[in-house]
């Protein structure tokens, strides 16, 4: 009875270990859409010329938040920031869904 519990909880284990590697790389997958997007957001302000606070009067997100946006790789902005920011650039945020593999 204990080695049947035993392989039950291997098994199990390593059903748990798989399902945590394929949400780490959708995460991945996921940041790197974010990135790409908050990158394209930038070049586009520059393009237009337009200062943090330039945008912080359009969009209302503060200079501090947008600045950390931009530079700090640890940012988690909501779909409404980016929205807002997107926005303020005469942008519009599409976000698609797709099948799962």
């Amino acid at each position: 009875m204990l080695r049947a519990a035993r392989q039950d909880a291997e098994a199990e284990r390593d059903d748990i270990i798989a399902q945590g590697r394929a949400a780490k790389e959708a995460y991945v997958a996921m940041r790197r859409e974010v990135d790409a997007a908050i990158a394209a957001l930038k070049a586009e302000r520059e393009r237009l010329g337009l200062s943090l606070t330039d945008v912080e009067e359009r969009s209302g997100i503060r200079r501090s938040v947008l600045s950390r946006l931009e530079n700090d790789a640890r940012s988690n902005p909501t779909m409404l920031t980016l929205q807002r920011y997107a926005a303020a650039l005469g942008m519009e945020l599409l976000c698609q869904l797709q099948p799962g593999r």
